[in-house]
């Protein structure tokens, strides 16, 4: 971070751990904050209101540390005091232990501790998230009221209870969700329960093989109460079947654009 001192003509270099705190001494009007490295102890609640009170976007990336317990608790320590209070229009998290792990324990109700939450969040770099992190999540109609998009990735041992407890998000629109495991009894996607999507995004990591997903999803779809609504989806999986996919496809009345890929073993 470069700290320019116009009265002397000095450039000074600071760590983001002096910076950010005098960003928010200097810059009370800050809308926008991008964050990249390792930030030290007691950022976070520098940056608590009613610091930088017109903040609403916060973009917060960072190398993960190889030590992953050192990295979750030092983000369950500076996160949540600068999410407090605040009704965000854009925001972005770090990932504090690298892909496909489970969501640190804090997230969620750091999240739900906002004032309220932006239109747009994606938590999939964020870690995979369990049913009950999802049902509290969803539960505080008072932070998700503008939630229309989001993002997110399912824990292995996640159910149909999380997946159907994303309908209770009044807003949505638009979801992404990752399914870190193929286990197609325990989401039940044949009785898919999120209606009034306008686009839906189901992504499978490379090497997981989930054989019929795509038939059952359709079929939930089609029987779902987005069938009128869902004009974009996105699936992967093995070959479509033509006397199975045909008559799912046409219920989505709406629907414009298919994207799918095609995987081996699917």
């Amino acid at each position: 971070f470069f700290f320019n001192d116009t009265a002397t003509t000095e450039i000074y270099t600071l760590s983001l751990h002096d910076a950010l705190p005098i960003s928010a001494r200097t810059c009370p009007a800050l809308v926008r904050l991008d964050v990249e490295g390792h930030v030290g102890a007691g950022v976070g609640a520098a940056l608590r209101l009613p610091a930088l009170p017109h903040l609403t976007e916060l973009a917060w990336s960072w190398v993960v540390p190889a030590d992953a317990q050192e990295a979750g608790a030092r983000l369950a320590a500076e996160v949540p005091p600068l999410l407090e209070r605040r009704a965000w229009t854009s925001l972005c998290l770090p990932d504090g232990h690298g892909a496909g792990a489970r969501a640190h324990p804090f997230l969620v109700p750091a999240l739900v501790g906002a004032a309220a939450l932006p239109p747009s969040l994606d938590l999939v770099d964020a870690g995979a998230l369990d049913d009950a992190q999802v049902a509290r999540l969803a539960a505080p109609a008072a932070v998700t009221g503008r939630l229309s998009t989001l993002c997110l990735a399912l824990a292995a041992d996640a159910s149909a209870a999380g997946l159907a407890a994303l309908a209770r998000l009044p807003a949505l629109r638009r979801l992404t969700l990752v399914l870190t495991a193929a286990d197609g009894g325990r989401l039940r996607l044949g009785a898919w329960p999120v209606g009034g999507l306008t686009r839906l995004a189901l992504d499978v990591p490379v090497g997981v093989a989930w054989p019929g997903l795509a038939d059952e999803v359709l079929a939930g779809l089609a029987a779902s109460a987005s069938s009128g609504t869902l004009g974009w989806l996105r699936l992967a999986g093995g070959a479509l079947r033509e006397a199975s996919a045909a008559a799912p496809l046409a219920a989505l009345t709406r629907l414009r654009f298919f994207e799918y890929h095609l995987r081996d073993g699917g």
